[in-house]
């Protein structure tokens, strides 16, 4: 007991249980004896039974390693087992003896835009059924034939619900990603367009803003070649008057013989 004590002591000398020790080492060391009181179940009792000693702290079970895994980590008893994953396609007996028909296809309602969704389902297995044009053509009716051969199901060219149902299974992850990458497609392709009409935007502004200096620059060349002509034609009038004063004279002595000799003839009558 002793050396428990002194070994508690070596290892948590600072221990929250580290008085206790010390006054259990000075009682051995001075060779008296104490009763030693430990909990029972019931906390109001105590004894010096050993027999009857209730651990109070944590209690550290050994356990058998664990065959796969961390070792350190046991599985609890009662932890729920993890269901069993149910996979997404299955062929059963049932769908391997149900022949489809056109009954059994009417019956799943599909519409166009489902209709699609199988033929391009029907692709990613491989049954190549062409274009997914929503219509169930020869060459449809033969891709369906084809899956349904492939896993043991009767080659009638028609859907049963079923078997429309597991077509979803079977090509979940496919169709996932070709959905996503349909839709990355769209989204560049709408980019392109919308940068192809805005540069066609700007062609056409250019083209007309290239149309407006153009009209202005014709309309300012014709401006100044008429202001030009103006200016040309009254310049040649000013100098044929300032430069030939003799035909100045002559032209009005002419004149003032004309009105004189109408106006004396006039006045003789």
């Amino acid at each position: 007991d002793l050396r428990l004590y002194e070994t508690y002591l070596t290892t948590f000398p600072n221990g929250i249980y580290a008085a206790v020790a010390r006054q259990e080492i000075e009682r051995l060391k001075a060779g008296t004896a104490a009763p030693q009181q430990v909990a029972l179940a019931d906390p109001t009792r105590t004894t010096t039974d050993p027999k009857a000693i209730v651990p109070t702290g944590p209690v550290l079970t050994p356990t058998a390693p664990v065959a796969s895994g961390d070792p350190a980590v046991v599985p609890s008893p009662n932890a729920a087992a993890a269901p069993t994953p149910v996979p997404d396609f299955v062929i059963t007996d049932a769908m391997k003896a149900e022949a489809g028909t056109k009954e059994t296809e009417a019956a799943v309602g599909m519409n166009r835009t489902t209709r699609r969704e199988v033929q391009t389902r029907l692709n990613l297995v491989e049954a190549n059924v062409g274009g997914a044009d929503g219509i169930f053509g020869p060459r449809t009716r033969e891709g369906i034939a084809f899956w349904q051969g492939t896993h043991g199901m009767p080659e009638t060219g028609f859907l049963t619900t079923a078997q429309v149902t597991a077509l979803q299974g079977q090509t979940k992850v496919q169709y996932a990603e070709h959905v996503a990458a349909a839709q990355k497609a769209a989204k560049s392709r709408s980019r392109a367009a919308k940068k192809k009409s805005a540069t066609r935007r700007a062609t056409a502004s250019r083209k007309k803003a290239t149309k407006r200096r153009a009209s202005t620059r014709r309309a300012t060349k014709t401006r100044r070649v008429t202001k030009q002509r103006v200016v040309r034609r009254k310049n040649r009038s000013n100098r044929r008057h300032r430069h030939n004063p003799a035909a100045s004279a002559a032209a009005g002595a002419f004149a003032g013989a004309v009105v004189g000799s109408i106006i004396g003839g006039a006045i003789r009558y």
